[in-house]
């Protein structure tokens, strides 16, 4: 990641291409870093911050400019399911940690078109929605605290 809190945030990143001996702007690839340090985050240690600032980021390489209405919908509700769930284990709160599963899950059970698949299918998100749904597993569907407890101790968010 490039920027560091928010007092340096880079409006443009520059690169060489040796091909047509231009610089050219590389915001587009360096922001796609981001998106996949928040999942990993997300994924291993229930962090949404790099994620939900990736989604909220106002240019022109964000996720969702130009993307379908249901697919921003979608994402944006997904994004704050994920928002909660990291509140929940940063502040060892299980009611915020649980009720966020329960949204994800939901969200991930109601998101679908006609043909039962996902509306995020094709997208960076829905790339990761399996993945999501592993990691997660049966918190997703039925969480209880003592599943949440062994997700935690299994990933030493241990507080």
């Amino acid at each position: 990641m490039l920027s560091v809190g928010e007092a340096i945030r880079p409006k443009m990143i520059m690169g060489i291409n040796m091909a047509s001996k231009r610089i050219e702007d590389q915001s587009a690839a360096f922001n796609i870093f981001s998106f996949f340090s928040g999942i990993n985050d997300f994924l291993h240690f229930g962090n949404a911050d790099v994620l939900s600032e990736y989604f909220d980021s106002k240019n022109e390489f964000s996720y969702l400019t130009g993307a379908d209405p249901a697919v921003q919908k979608i994402a944006k509700q997904t994004i704050e399911h994920m928002k909660k769930i990291s509140l929940g284990a940063r502040m060892s709160d299980p009611k915020a940690f649980i009720e966020g599963l329960k949204e994800l899950g939901n969200e991930f059970q109601t998101g679908v078109n006609e043909d039962g698949k996902s509306i995020l299918k094709g997208t960076s998100l829905g790339i990761f929605e399996q993945k999501i749904k592993d990691e997660y597993g049966d918190l997703l569907k039925a969480p209880n605290i003592l599943d949440l407890i062994i997700w935690c101790v299994n990933r030493g968010l241990i507080q």
